[in-house]
């Protein structure tokens, strides 16, 4: 893949923007307060989590991201928006509301095992003047759009709808969340997970199950495509205009993490889409780098040297 052709196109992103927090330690012994175990403390880190994770794998494959989004007056929202600037985004539409906490993801982590994970947010809906202002002054600049719903607040009906109003022939994928799922309708493209595909049917589903309740979402909903992601299966992706259903297997050696994994999905597809390839090639290679994300630890990022550092070692 030639990631040049990447550097000359800018991505509107709209969504939860969060902070990844990881307090890395190993586990020693059992408490005598509580059967937990004690984690001793060896190393903390932070990264931008959510539509953050989204803004960051474009940027690191040489995307303008085009962000707005809603942080807390705290340090953490201080933190994300010196983050943005560092990575040259217009900080502008970053909307600082006093009411409401920066969300804020804490895992805590013992060699490779996810002990527990702490969330600390606010769901209340953001006011959308703020949001429908951004898109109607940037939408003709860019050359693509992802909307990244974690359902904090940010994505709302007012919102989807500007954005379908406006868009033209722009390419938009959206990350969904269970509620706002008719927010979503006659989007190009929806990327649940099999969970949330699940969650949308109200029901656990077989694996035979989802070629027809994935058809069956992309008629409820109206949309020209579906790709569902599958974990260790890989991915399914459902073309409209071609009826054609298509298995991608996943390519990862070994899955360590699937933090964010999604969000590497829907930025280097979309990335792909924007500089005039097929959807199946795009969902192809989102798919490989999807599998280059999760043999790591923690929430992480795609890029040039990481994508030609697996070659290598895939060819060798």
């Amino acid at each position: 893949m030639d990631f040049s052709k990447f550097e000359d196109k800018s991505i509107m992103v709209i969504g939860d923007i969060m902070i990844d927090n990881y307090v890395w330690g190993r586990v020693e012994r059992i408490s005598p307060e509580a059967p937990v175990p004690v984690v001793r403390v060896t190393n903390r880190t932070r990264t931008l989590g959510g539509a953050g994770n989204v803004i960051n794998n474009l940027y690191s494959i040489g995307i303008k991201p085009v962000v707005c989004a809603v942080v807390g007056n705290d340090s953490f929202g201080s933190n994300i928006i010196f983050t943005l600037e560092s990575m040259s985004v217009d900080i502008d539409n970053i909307i600082v509301d006093k009411k409401r906490p920066t969300t804020v993801k804490t895992r805590i982590i013992s060699g490779n095992q996810h002990i527990i994970r702490i969330d600390e947010e606010s769901i209340e809906i953001v006011p959308d003047k703020e949001i429908i202002s951004f898109i109607q002054k940037n939408i003709d600049n860019v050359d693509a759009i992802i909307i990244s719903d974690y359902g904090k607040g940010m994505i709302s009906d007012k919102v989807t709808n500007e954005i379908r109003k406006l868009k033209g022939n722009k390419f938009v994928a959206v990350d969904p969340k269970k509620e706002n799922y008719n927010c979503y309708r006659y989007f190009d493209i929806v990327t649940p997970n099999e969970k949330e595909l699940s969650e949308y049917h109200n029901r656990i589903l077989d694996k035979d199950d989802i070629k027809s309740t994935g058809w069956g979402m992309m008629l409820e909903l109206q949309l020209d495509n579906l790709l569902v992601t599958l974990g260790k299966d890989g991915m399914l992706l459902f073309e409209g205009d071609k009826k054609k259903t298509t298995h991608i297997p996943t390519v990862a050696k070994e899955v360590y993490d699937v933090t964010g994994a999604g969000d590497t999905v829907i930025s280097v597809l979309t990335a792909c889409m924007a500089t005039g390839m097929d959807l199946e090639s795009s969902a192809r290679f989102a798919n490989e780098c999807a599998g280059i994300v999760v043999s790591e630890i923690g929430t992480t990022v795609i890029d040039r040297n990481k994508y030609e550092k697996n070659n290598i070692a895939k060819n060798s």
